[in-house]
């Protein structure tokens, strides 16, 4: 007999390692380096223009979306003297924070290396996640780039998401994405079993300029199918 099963967003990712490969290039290891102290978490790379000549005379080639908490110690100045170091693979290279913001907790990182940003999203193109769909976390927990971990959503509200996908120092700044691989919002916190996360919701005003409204789109149906031969 042949059974077809619908894959859904609830459907765990069974490859983890296949998807931290086709997604984990999009992250990089940051760290804030102020007097003898060093701050590190993680950096997320999305699309984003660069306004002015200063970001082109400076060989910028990607940005970057953080914690504020990671890159703290390092707003000092304009954006050129707020310099962070970016690691990516076994590249190196300078990184400056850009935009910033407090109350959100939010932070972007103009750098100097070439990274792949994530899929592309804006108003309505990623499904809203629901209580029980996979969350897939991916950053750089204890300063190891790329380490991972799959859980579900556990709640979500206009301001945070909780997941049971875990997350450790180090992880913030880190993507959540659902199991389609499109980017949910970036890791902030650990509390205990869970991890809070802030939406993409929350990047316009603090990444984005007012005009770039990002949205959820409802979504209920299977996102593909899968079919296994029984005898």
């Amino acid at each position: 007999t042949t059974t077809t099963i619908p894959i859904t967003l609830k459907t765990p990712v069974a490859d983890l390692s296949a998807f931290v490969k086709s997604q984990g290039n999009a992250l990089t290891t940051i760290k804030c380096k102020s007097n003898s102290s060093v701050s590190t978490g993680s950096g997320t790379s999305i699309q984003m223009s660069y306004t002015g000549s200063a970001a082109g005379d400076k060989g910028i080639r990607s940005t970057l979306v953080t914690n504020h908490h990671v890159v703290a110690n390092c707003l000092r100045g304009d954006w050129l003297s707020r310099q962070v170091q970016v690691l990516t693979g076994s590249t190196e290279c300078v990184g400056y924070v850009w935009s910033f913001n407090s109350v959100k907790d939010l932070a972007s990182v103009f750098t100097t290396c070439d990274i792949p940003k994530v899929s592309s999203f804006n108003g309505g193109q990623v499904p809203k996640p629901v209580i029980g769909d996979v969350g897939i976390i991916i950053g750089s927990a204890a300063g190891v780039a790329g380490t991972s971990t799959q859980g579900a959503i556990a709640n979500i509200t206009d301001n945070e998401i909780f997941t049971t996908a875990q997350a450790a120092p180090g992880s913030s700044g880190g993507a959540l994405f659902n199991r389609s691989g499109q980017l949910l919002g970036i890791v902030q916190a650990g509390t205990g079993s869970l991890t809070i996360v802030i939406p993409i919701t929350k990047f316009t005003g603090a990444i984005y300029n007012e005009s770039n409204v990002i949205a959820w789109q409802n979504i209920t149906t299977p996102i593909t199918t899968t079919t296994i031969l029984r005898t």
